[in-house]
């Protein structure tokens, strides 16, 4: 039997920058976990103390 070769094609309206900030935020966010984990181990790396959660200088997206 001849194995099917697939192709996929997408039509996607938006505009290229739209859609790169699409995927970045999907990536981020599917890694946030381990993105945290860095920051904290390089914060640890260097001395400094992890912000409260109730702190307004702490950046929340």
């Amino acid at each position: 039997m001849k194995e099917k070769n697939y192709v996929f094609r997408f039509h996607d309206p938006n505009t290229e920058e739209i859609t790169a900030l699409f995927f970045l935020k999907t990536a981020v966010e599917a890694n946030m976990e381990r993105i945290e984990e860095m920051i904290l181990h390089t914060a640890a790396a260097k001395g400094l103390e992890r912000p409260a959660e109730n702190d307004a200088s702490s950046y929340s997206a």
